[in-house]
């Protein structure tokens, strides 16, 4: 992406990329979340932060010059195994349609969630059952970027 200061070339920059933890890094403000901002925000998310900074009434543009979608894994007893890029919010339920469903041997009542974050690994259970029968919907979690889904 890329950020536009009007008349403060110091604090405009070309090639901005969102790091893997979701953030930027900007001269002044140094890190700022970015992810999950829709452009509107992240504009007014950084000009509060110029004001702070007694940049006075700064005019933000920012441009999305390229897309690098966020990924996820999924291994075991699926149709089609792989690495899958998720551009939009997606399920446990969507990735496992995406990925051709179980295959006959798949064990539904094990599957994990495998997550990392704030450098701690978190696991998710999903029971794959319970979602055909309208139970435990809650455990149909959110994916986020490097997730990874073992279905045995």
């Amino acid at each position: 992406m890329a950020i536009n200061v009007w008349k403060d070339a110091d604090l405009s920059i070309k090639d901005v990329v969102v790091r893997p933890d979701g953030k930027i890094s900007l001269p002044l403000i140094g890190d700022l979340t970015a992810d999950g901002l829709t452009v509107k925000q992240l504009q007014d998310t950084i000009a509060g932060k110029l004001k702070e900074y007694y940049v006075t009434v700064p005019i933000v543009t920012v441009t999305i010059t390229r897309i690098f979608s966020k990924s996820v894994s999924i291994v075991g007893q699926v149709q089609k195994p792989g690495v899958y890029t998720i551009g939009s919010p997606t399920t446990v339920l969507e990735l496992l349609a995406r990925a051709g469903g179980l295959t006959i041997d798949a064990k539904g009542k094990k599957i994990k969630i495998f997550r990392k974050e704030d450098g701690k690994s978190i696991t998710f259970l999903f029971n794959y059952n319970d979602m055909l029968n309208g139970k435990n919907m809650s455990q149909n979690i959110l994916l986020k970027n490097g997730d990874q889904i073992v279905v045995p």
